[in-house]
């Protein structure tokens, strides 16, 4: 066929010149797919390195979010667990306060939250030692539990509490409290800790220990409201009474409506008419109807009557403590309200 279209094989294949175009041909072939090969390598390869980058960055933002984490939990550990060092600061400063009311109304509420038990009173003991006063117990005690107990109901816990010792009811003994824990003042029994009801788990060592300590910060800030008040004597009280101005006055009913607002204690108030007699004599009168848990104050100390709250007092008791008052010759009218004092 190439004889008929003139062609020469030989001529074709031996003659360089028709080799050029085939040679060029096949050049600019590899070339460009070398190129092509070569450009399509690196964008694998850079595709692979920046996914490579991306799982690194995504396993190392996962790590910093995890000890993130860890971190705040491991702060919130410290600071609010309940028998943390973080805690027991946190607890000394609820419990700073300058008023002994103050510190009974703040450790009832620390005592619930550190001990996880609602079954607690907080009593004070009078200067006698003969008995014990209810200042604030938990709302949702279950025991009816007595206002003004004997220290000698409890003669199988007195020595321990007396020596500063804690008294776990570990015999279960009837009427007793779980744990009765003293608080004391250069050496003398001042108040108690009383947990009336403890789970089984509560008598471990470990609660035992807990209740040591939180015990203790509250003895610590009762003896320096007691050292502050005996500081501020003139300022609180009126010259050779315990009738308190004003300003104290004021500050004491805050404090116990707060107390009553939370359901941890109660009272009742009494005007009592002075009747003309100078403050150091009328109270020489009115102190032989009132006990030493009550409050007596003014308002206005130019006022003719003064005020006495009856700590612990129900409605029901009135009658009893008008007909003592009466007794001794005072003119006294009931308050429904606490607000009628500040009229």
């Amino acid at each position: 066929m190439c004889n008929q279209a003139g062609l020469d094989w030989g001529l074709l294949i031996y003659n360089v010149e028709n080799w050029l175009p085939f040679a060029l041909y096949l050049t600019a072939g590899a070339a460009t797919g070398y190129v092509h090969d070569k450009n399509e390598n690196e964008i694998n390869f850079q595709n692979s390195q920046a996914k490579l980058i991306h799982e690194k960055y995504e396993f190392l933002y996962g790590l910093y979010n995890e000890i993130t984490d860890i971190k705040n939990r491991l702060r919130e550990e410290v600071v609010g667990c309940r028998d943390s060092f973080g805690r027991f600061f946190t607890i000394s400063g609820e419990l700073d306060k300058l008023h002994e009311d103050d510190v009974f109304l703040h450790a009832l509420s620390v005592l619930e939250d550190v001990m996880q038990n609602e079954q607690i009173a907080i009593y004070s003991v009078e200067s006698s030692g003969k008995y014990a006063r209810l200042e604030v117990k938990s709302k949702n005690i279950k025991q009816n539990i007595a206002k003004s107990p004997k220290l000698s109901d409890f003669r199988a816990a007195l020595d321990s509490v007396k020596k500063g010792e804690i008294f776990q009811n570990a015999q279960l003994l009837p009427k007793y409290p779980a744990y009765i824990a003293p608080i004391m003042n250069n050496g003398d029994l001042v108040a108690m800790v009383m947990l009336w009801e403890a789970s089984f788990d509560q008598f471990s060592m470990y609660y035992f220990n807990l209740l040591k300590v939180v015990t203790g910060l509250i003895q610590s800030s009762l003896a320096r409201a007691a050292i502050f008040r005996n500081t501020n004597l003139e300022d609180w009280y009126l010259p050779d009474t315990r009738i308190l101005k004003p300003a104290a006055f004021d500050q004491t009913v805050n404090i116990r409506k707060q107390m009553r607002k939370n359901r941890i204690s109660d009272f009742q108030i009494l005007s009592v008419k002075r009747d003309g007699k100078d403050w150091v004599k009328f109270y020489e009168v009115l102190s032989k109807s009132v006990r030493d848990e009550d409050v007596i104050g003014l308002v206005n100390e130019k006022d003719t009557s003064c005020y006495v709250l009856f700590t612990q007092a129900l409605k029901s008791d009135l009658d009893i403590i008008e007909k003592r008052l009466t007794g001794q010759g005072l003119e006294c009218k009931r308050l429904d309200e606490i607000e009628s004092v500040k009229r």
